[in-house]
């Protein structure tokens, strides 16, 4: 699967439609932030599941900031009463886990308790490591990988057979601006299309 997020523009929601989920960041502090009511715009012109990213607030504020969305993607470590509260909750989920070997436990934890994991770099300026995901995206049949990904170094995170890939900054020409030319490319090396 591919998801490409930080969407803050109709038009590159448009071209992503080639992808299997879209993401719309609606955390206020990310460069790429949307407001919900762009979750909603893309919906009527698309059908590909769009995603809502969400770090901060309890996950009640969370989850009625995604209504409209079809996906929640939290994007920060969950307490263990936070995980078994998530099955109240109607969305389909996706859950953050740091790519680092301490949070082996928390992976197998969160994969009980979501519909997929995103295994992503736990700062933001560096790559993912691909040992470390390699080892991680294993142990859960569901688990995808972000972080630092770009057209350049794509096969490398394809090579370990995440269930999921997540491209934001690495087909940008600016923070929230998808370059659409690289979008076409990845779905070339990606999906084949």
């Amino acid at each position: 699967m591919l998801k490409v997020c930080g969407i803050t523009r109709l038009e590159d929601a448009i071209v992503s439609s080639k992808a299997d989920l879209v993401g719309v960041v609606l955390e206020r502090s990310s460069p790429r932030a949307a407001p919900p009511s762009l979750v909603r715009e893309i919906k009527q012109h698309i059908s590909v599941p769009v995603v809502a990213v969400k770090v901060t607030g309890s996950l009640d504020e969370m989850f009625a900031l995604a209504k409209d969305a079809d996906y929640l993607q939290i994007h920060r470590v969950l307490t263990a009463d936070e995980l078994s509260s998530l099955d109240s909750f109607p969305h389909r989920k996706i859950l953050y886990v740091p790519a680092d070997r301490r949070f082996l436990p928390y992976l197998k934890a969160a994969c009980d308790s979501a519909d997929m994991v995103l295994v992503d770099s736990p700062d933001k300026s560096i790559p993912t490591d691909i040992e470390v995901a390699k080892s991680m995206v294993h142990e859960c049949s569901r688990a995808g990988v972000a972080g630092g990904i770009s057209l350049d170094n794509l096969h490398l995170y394809m090579d370990i057979k995440p269930y999921l890939i997540d491209i934001s900054r690495g087909v940008e020409v600016s923070p929230g601006i998808k370059d659409h030319k690289k979008l076409i490319e990845l779905f070339k090396r990606v999906k084949g299309i």
